[in-house]
């Protein structure tokens, strides 16, 4: 599969390994980044546990305005995904699925479903466009102060330069998208 097709893949994949109730840590997010000129594709998947406090439809008031709370954080993802600078990226469009809190991948609202899984999750998908993607080195994560909870996010990045994985923590929030000298 070439580069050129890798968006193509994650936005087929990811929905379907992420509803399909596979691993789920409480306190371990998943990423998956993708360099393709002229965008950065970002890709989340976190327990709605590790956002809300908990995973179902929410019960009162203060549940609500904490889903809202943090869905309004992720969709700043400017501020949780802060690109390398060299690439010129700008966020261009933001899109989180959690069928427990009624949220559609589209942004729209969507009925609660009886049935959910016990366990449940948020994706949330990202894409940057940018001045010269290839040019960015690394992705700064500003996940862990903005969600106490999540304590590592275990990262995967394709990029014209080759494939890679990293385990990130609150210490270390880098994740390199090239380890290629630059052009």
């Amino acid at each position: 599969m070439t580069t050129r097709h890798l968006p193509l893949f994650l936005a087929a994949c990811l929905p379907a390994i992420a509803l399909a109730g596979g691993a789920h840590s409480h306190g371990n997010a998943e990423l998956d980044v993708a360099v393709e000129a002229p965008a950065i594709l970002v890709e989340l998947r976190v327990p709605l546990h590790d956002l809300v406090g908990f995973e179902r439809p929410p019960r009162n008031r203060a549940e609500r305005e904490r889903v809202e709370q943090a869905i309004a954080r992720l969709e700043a993802a400017d501020r949780l995904f802060r690109i390398d600078p060299a690439g010129g990226c700008e966020l261009a469009a933001a899109a989180i699925e959690a069928p427990l809190l009624g949220r559609q991948g589209d942004g729209a609202p969507s009925p609660a479903v009886a049935g959910q899984p016990a366990h449940g999750d948020l994706v949330g998908s990202f894409r940057f466009e940018c001045r010269d993607a290839r040019a960015a080195r690394h992705l700064d994560l500003g996940l862990f102060p903005a969600f106490k909870s999540i304590r590592t996010v275990d990262a995967r990045v394709a990029s014209p330069g080759g494939q890679s994985a990293q385990r990130l923590r609150a210490t270390q929030p880098r994740l390199i998208l090239a380890d290629r000298p630059q052009r």
